[in-house]
């Protein structure tokens, strides 16, 4: 996806028809330590790389595209947590918690 913004802090994707989308990547490191449990093909040395590097937007017939892998394994983890009563992340239909409109800033 077009990246407008990226830190170790979060990661900021452009996403046209719902808004930008935040992932608070602290947030998640400091609930999970294993770098596997989002970056699957992360050997464990080395930086892991980012979900976009692999998977595009327009999806291959081998590679799902972000959205959907994003939405899979996002909303799966954050079902499992809410299932364990732990502290989870939005759900299936609380779309606008992370789909953000932003308005322009007026000049």
């Amino acid at each position: 996806p077009p990246r407008l913004e990226s830190s170790a802090a979060s990661d900021v994707y452009k996403r046209q028809k719902l808004g930008i989308v935040t992932f608070q990547h602290n947030a998640h490191t400091a609930r999970s330590n294993n770098c596997q449990t989002c970056h699957h093909t992360h050997a464990g040395t080395g930086q892991p790389r980012a979900c976009h590097s692999c998977h595009t937007h327009e999806g291959t017939n081998d590679i799902p595209k972000v959205p959907d892998v994003i939405h899979l394994r996002c909303q799966g983890c954050h079902e499992a947590n809410l299932k364990a009563g732990k502290p989870h992340g939005p759900l299936v239909k609380e779309c606008k918690l992370c789909h953000v409109m932003v308005l322009p800033v007026p000049k």
